[in-house]
């Protein structure tokens, strides 16, 4: 296999690191089956070269939105908080996760939240960091594939944000990820430079940036 790209029913086609030359012939099988695309996401040079091919079968415009860099743990340094502690999240905490989801990420998730948190109940990958009794701050993660795990999403209310809860939840998460024998891994928004500086004080180096090109 010299490489791949996937699409997820109502996502954007996804091409990771697919080499740009192949971005074409790519973006010409998509074209044939599936002409209400809405996007592009994966390696920068690989995305935008298939939605200009993309442009010249549907015409439109092609635009770069938000650009993400993949990190991966290689030293893994603890954090802590002043107050509080990890814990998995419980079944009458469904409705706060999907919540949190909603405000932290109205469109990744759409009208799915609830079966998305439920899930996450289901397979134990969504930890919450605990104050007094009060949830402040969630850190999900992706079952192991492949001997990778994928740290996110990662969430705190505003009222609760600036006092390192998110880092030490994280920091726990990643922890428990490589205590298993699995990679750790996670994506950053280029344009925030609070999580990406406090993922390296983790451990977590850059691997490689991508972005989203919308099309339409």
């Amino acid at each position: 296999m010299i490489g791949a790209a996937i699409r997820t029913p109502g996502r954007h086609v996804y091409v990771g690191a697919l080499h740009p030359d192949l971005a074409d012939p790519v973006a010409d099988a998509f074209a044939g089956v599936l002409p209400e695309l809405s996007g592009v996401a994966g390696d920068r040079a690989a995305a935008v070269r298939f939605g200009k091919r993309w442009q010249a079968h549907r015409g439109g415009q092609a635009t770069e939105t938000r650009g993400t860099r993949l990190h991966k743990l290689t030293e893994f340094t603890p954090l802590t908080a002043g107050a509080g502690h990890p814990r998995l999240m419980t079944s009458a905490e469904i409705d706060l996760v999907a919540g949190w989801a909603r405000d932290g990420f109205p469109e990744e998730l759409g009208s799915q939240r609830r079966e998305w948190a439920e899930r996450q109940l289901e397979q134990q990958t969504m930890w919450i960091w605990e104050v007094g009794g009060v949830p402040v701050c969630m850190v999900g993660c992706r079952v192991p594939l492949f001997g990778v795990s994928r740290v996110g999403p990662v969430y705190t209310p505003p009222e609760w944000r600036r006092r390192g809860f998110a880092g030490a939840l994280t920091s726990q998460v990643s922890a428990g990820i490589v205590a298993g024998g699995n990679q750790a891994c996670l994506y950053t928004d280029l344009d925030n430079a609070t999580s990406n500086k406090i993922y390296r004080r983790i451990g977590y180096r850059p691997v490689a940036d991508f972005v989203d090109v919308v099309l339409g």
